[in-house]
């Protein structure tokens, strides 16, 4: 049986890579991408020279070896160890399921006359590198339906009047955003709005801007916010300031409003 290393290597180096990805996303652990690449070297390596061990027992137990290296260069050792080698065996399993069962899906020969190898025109890492694509974007939008089904009843329409302009935002109704500034509320643009960066570029250089004190976990700081007006739901309009959050990030609304 001829064997070459490159594709034994790359293919057994995926494999792990994304199951290992895959354990310490099911175990919520903080794992590094270096460590995450050392213990997928681990298995590929692993792999590679099993084909050098002759017997059933021997390499059950070379195979095992491999399996706690490779858990241990991701988790280290410890009380999560434990559970992450039974993740990892889990996925393992299941991966190895779903690929047999793409191959016959595919009808892809993939046995030789003994059973004992896959033998097939594509790469093995190309099949598995489509699986967990899959797997990972069926997350992403399970991730993602999730978050839209805990925020958007909290979302509301809303007028924003600044600049002698009025825009239509959607509005984030945030019971824990108590902060006001002379009565008025202060609000935070998180995504872009209309004409908003400029408006408030030219509020800073005529000094129309006020500070407003700010306590939060990291620390007391001071936020510029800018005067405008807002309208929620079709009510009285009324006077806010507008703030720039300290960093901007994706979301599905445009500004957090109080609750």
């Amino acid at each position: 049986m001829t064997v070459y290393v490159e594709i034994v290597l790359l293919d057994n180096f995926c494999l792990d890579f994304f199951i290992l990805c895959a354990s310490a996303l099911t175990l919520r652990l903080k794992a590094s991408r270096l460590r995450l690449f050392g213990g997928a070297m681990v298995g590929a390596i692993g792999a590679t020279l099993s084909v050098y061990v002759s017997g059933v027992f021997f390499a059950c137990v070379v195979k095992a070896a491999v399996l706690v290296l490779m858990c241990v260069a991701v988790v280290g050792f410890g009380k999560k160890l434990f559970w992450y080698i039974l993740a990892t065996l889990a996925y393992t399993f299941v991966s190895g399921g779903c690929i047999v069962g793409l191959f016959h899906l595919f009808k892809v020969p993939y046995l030789n006359a003994d059973g004992t190898f896959y033998q097939m025109n594509i790469p093995l890492f190309v099949y598995v590198a489509a699986l967990f694509l899959v797997a990972f974007g069926g997350y992403a939008l399970y991730k993602y339906g999730s978050d839209v089904k805990k925020i958007m009843p909290h979302v509301v329409k809303a007028n924003l009047s600044f600049g002698g302009k009025t825009t239509s935002v959607r509005a984030f109704r945030d019971s824990g955003n108590t902060l006001v500034y002379e009565g008025a509320a202060v609000c935070f643009v998180v995504r872009k709005i209309g004409k908003f960066d400029e408006y408030f570029a030219d509020c800073l250089l005529h000094g129309n801007v006020v500070c407003v004190p700010l306590c939060t976990v990291a620390g007391n700081a001071k936020v510029c916010a800018v005067p405008a007006s807002l309208t929620v739901n079709g009510e009285q309009s009324r006077r806010v300031y507008l703030a720039l959050p300290q960093s901007k990030c994706p979301s599905l609304y445009d500004i957090i409003i109080d609750g």
